[in-house]
């Protein structure tokens, strides 16, 4: 039976595209990028009520995976 790990971190902007291809070359495949949303008041997140102008993508969850080592 194959065996898997999973990583997940939170991330945005530039480091994005650093942070998935170090993982990468460590053996870790993407599973799923989920935006984290927040509606801004007074120039802060705060809730998640829907107007369509406050709403601003602040950071990505980035789930990864990658077959587990077995020990013998």
């Amino acid at each position: 039976m194959v065996m898997w790990e999973y990583q997940s971190f939170m991330t945005n902007g530039p480091e994005m595209e650093e942070k998935m291809n170090a993982a990468g070359r460590q053996g870790w495949e993407l599973v799923s990028v989920n935006a984290t949303v927040y509606r801004y008041e007074d120039a802060q997140a705060t809730g998640v009520t829907w107007t369509p102008t406050q709403w601003g993508v602040m950071q990505y969850r980035v789930v990864m995976k990658r077959q587990a080592t077995q020990a013998g």
